[in-house]
């Protein structure tokens, strides 16, 4: 009973759209934004509307976001980018480099990022930049992400899986 209760939702499982990897088109643009950078909410969300582009915006609170609103978007800002229909992702509340240092800290850089979607509206992030200057991570990306985030897509220098964008 117990093996037959396992193979039954190892199907479901499986067969959900998480899991089902569909064919990347030809000639695919994915367009990401990161830093939570003013411009992007003045100048880049106009231009993706106006042209009817799909894009992921990768949110931190790192920097000097908390007090330089002009440089950095405010949170009503950022759940404007959801309601527009653009996917808000997770870079991690402090901007931190994924080291074996820093590992442990993850988590609760990554909760920190859904409790502020959570609290002005945005749905629970599934996608996850890598932060820092590409190169500086000492960890095994995919690793990390299967093992630390459960997150459904992971972005970094070199992509750990090409995604398709719509809009």
């Amino acid at each position: 009973m117990t093996r037959a209760l396992l193979a039954a939702l190892a199907i479901l499982l499986l067969s959900s759209p998480a899991f089902t990897l569909e064919p990347v088109p030809d000639k695919l643009v994915v367009l990401t934004f990161d830093d939570s950078a003013k411009s992007h909410y003045t100048v880049a969300r106009p231009l993706l509307l106006k042209y009817k582009f799909g894009a992921t915006f990768f949110i931190t609170e790192g920097f000097d976001f908390p007090t330089n609103k002009k440089d950095y978007m405010t949170w009503d800002e950022i759940a404007q980018l959801h309601k527009d229909g653009f996917e808000v992702g997770n870079h991690t509340l402090d901007h931190k480099s994924v080291t074996e240092k820093t590992l442990a800290d993850l988590p609760a850089q990554l909760r920190g990022i859904s409790a502020q979607c959570k609290k002005h509206g945005i749905p629970q992030p599934t996608s996850f930049a890598y932060p820092g200057p590409p190169g500086r991570s000492t960890i095994s990306k995919p690793r990390w992400r299967r093992r630390s985030t459960g997150k459904s897509r992971c972005f970094s220098s070199t992509a750990c899986r090409t995604r398709r964008t719509t809009g």
